[in-house]
């Protein structure tokens, strides 16, 4: 009698995503209409990348936590699309914010530095940002801590290129 190895619970769902997404794809079913929840958090996308100045990027904060208070189960459908959305609203209201903006500029900075000399300048200046930031008292949404954060991931490549240390 021959034993199976046993599988692992990531296998499993890979399997279970594959067939789900063959039998979707079998049902001829195309272009899902979206639930009115996505059609309004989609809205608020495009109005948080029309903006142009930080008041116009705190009311669609506002609306977009509004249509959060207002809504009550969230079907499993609706989950990618709104993440979409949701991310879509969060860079387009990061490239407003002064702080995810002065972040942006020393993370490109990094990058563009090609010996440790100028690494070590960039980060002396990003410990000044936190540190800026921290005394401020200034809270970031948590869209703007996701847009940082994705940045950040891009400057600690360039830094330890450079042979740097991260700054914390």
């Amino acid at each position: 009698m021959r034993h199976s190895a046993p599988v692992s619970a990531a296998r499993v769902a890979a399997l279970v995503l594959a067939v789900a997404s063959a039998a979707a794809l079998g049902c001829g079913k195309k272009d899902a209409v979206k639930s009115e929840l996505v059609q309004k958090l989609e809205a608020q996308a495009d109005a948080a990348c029309a903006c142009k100045d930080m008041a116009c990027a705190e009311k669609v904060t506002a609306d977009v936590q509004k249509l959060a208070d207002a809504t009550g189960k969230v079907e499993d459908d609706d989950l990618k699309p709104l993440q979409a959305a949701q991310t879509r609203i969060d860079e387009c209201l990061g490239k407003l914010n002064p702080i995810v903006i002065a972040y942006r500029e020393l993370s490109d900075q990094i990058c563009a530095c090609q010996d440790k000399a100028c690494g070590e300048k960039v980060a002396a200046g990003v410990s000044k940002w936190a540190a800026d930031l921290k005394t401020s008292g200034k809270k970031l949404t948590p869209g703007d801590v996701k847009v940082i954060q994705q940045i950040g991931l891009q400057a600690a490549v360039c830094f330890q290129k450079l042979g740097l240390p991260i700054p914390q």
